[in-house]
């Protein structure tokens, strides 16, 4: 008799431990897989599971999970597996299922962030309870391309609240995949053949697209090397700033929430580009190391090159710019000096551990 495997994502704090405990209190028998246990597993050689470097032992782990988790769904225990797994890291799950021809449900509980860092916080017991990881895991969950349908809003739930309603939306079927190389819409995954990716020995990489990733400040002169490297390479440039102007009209004032929203748009879009061979410029800036991190490990899970540039000039000659571009403002918004310096407080230069190209623009 087979079971099904049960996976409860989601980022730090969004109750996913508590909630597997209840939905394995409603099976049996049952499993509650602690994913996070895995991981503690490694006595020599462990590395944060966030941080850059890591890809070969997360799929390694993620590997001896899946291995697990399908064995006793064999055995015919409902399995609940709660662990962080982002759509980037679930393809040895599903193969596992469908070798085994087991049923896989996926549920991502994604509370709000502020709810995520609090409940993180107040746990206050492993790396995980830090805001910079919980910032950056939270960012990676953001947008779950593909797999928004699966996500179950707990940020006003109890956790017994959340748990009933997962398990309605269980018995709909609401959170099933199916368990071949299909994504969700149907389009297939990229076989991963070839030479190797770098994130391990025997890694394969697919033949799809290349990420370029643009990190920069203001006026540094991005979108011009983003547009030379759009000719370049024959991608497709997508720029988060030309979207903004473009759907509010208004260069002066940024909207957050339509910012937000953009930027979840295209992240939901420049993945499926590269699935299907297409080489990706984003000219986003990418302020910030979460918005990097979760770029790179969405790039990383397609099997794709992601390159990361730090394009910079002297301050003096983007302050410059600025004014100039101030008085024609086709497509940009309004710098002024005032805000050329208030603006720097948000951005998050690129560290040492970040693999990337530095391109200097006089």
């Amino acid at each position: 008799m087979r079971a099904p495997i049960i996976v409860i994502t989601g980022p730090p704090g969004a109750g996913k431990t508590t909630v597997a405990r209840l939905l394995a209190d409603q099976h049996s028998p049952s499993i509650h897989l602690h994913g996070d246990d895995f991981w503690h597993f490694i006595h020599r050689g462990w590395q944060p599971p966030w941080r850059s470097g890591s890809d070969y032992q997360n799929e390694v782990v993620v590997g001896a999970l899946a291995a697990a988790a399908a064995r006793y769904a064999q055995g015919g225990y409902c399995v609940l597996l709660d662990t962080i797994i982002g759509p980037w890291l679930l393809d040895p799950i599903r193969a596992e299922a469908r070798t085994a021809g087991l049923e896989l449900h996926y549920v991502v509980l994604r509370p709000s962030k502020s709810v995520a860092i609090d409940r993180a916080r107040r746990r206050g017991d492993d790396d995980l309870s830090a805001d910079g990881p919980v910032e950056s895991m939270f960012e990676a969950f953001r947008a779950v391309a593909g797999y928004e349908s699966h996500v179950v809003d707990s940020t006003s739930l109890s956790a017994a609240d959340t748990a009933h309603l997962v398990l309605q939306r269980l018995a709909a079927g609401d959170f099933l995949i199916k368990p071949r190389a299909e994504c969700p819409s149907g389009d297939p995954v990229p076989k991963r053949e070839g030479t190797s990716g770098g994130r391990g020995p025997g890694h394969q990489r697919g033949p799809v697209g290349t990420v370029h990733l643009l990190h920069g400040y203001l006026c540094c002169g991005k979108t011009t090397f983003a547009k030379d490297l759009e000719e370049r390479c024959g991608g497709v440039r997508l720029s988060l700033d030309e979207w903004l102007t473009r759907l509010s009209g208004d260069v002066v004032h940024l909207d957050e929430e339509l910012f937000e929203r953009a930027y979840a748009l295209i992240t939901e879009l420049w993945p499926r580009l590269v699935a299907r061979g297409v080489e990706v410029v984003l000219d986003f800036g990418f302020w910030r190391r979460a918005h990097r991190d979760e770029a790179r490990a969405l790039a990383e899970g397609l099997g794709a090159v992601a390159r990361l540039y730090w394009v910079r000039c002297p301050d003096e000659v983007a302050r410059a710019r600025c004014r100039e571009r101030n008085l024609r403002l086709a497509g940009d918004y309004l710098i002024d000096d005032e805000a050329f310096d208030r603006l720097r407080e948000r951005f998050e230069p690129l560290q040492p551990d970040e693999n990337f190209e530095l391109i200097e623009r006089a």
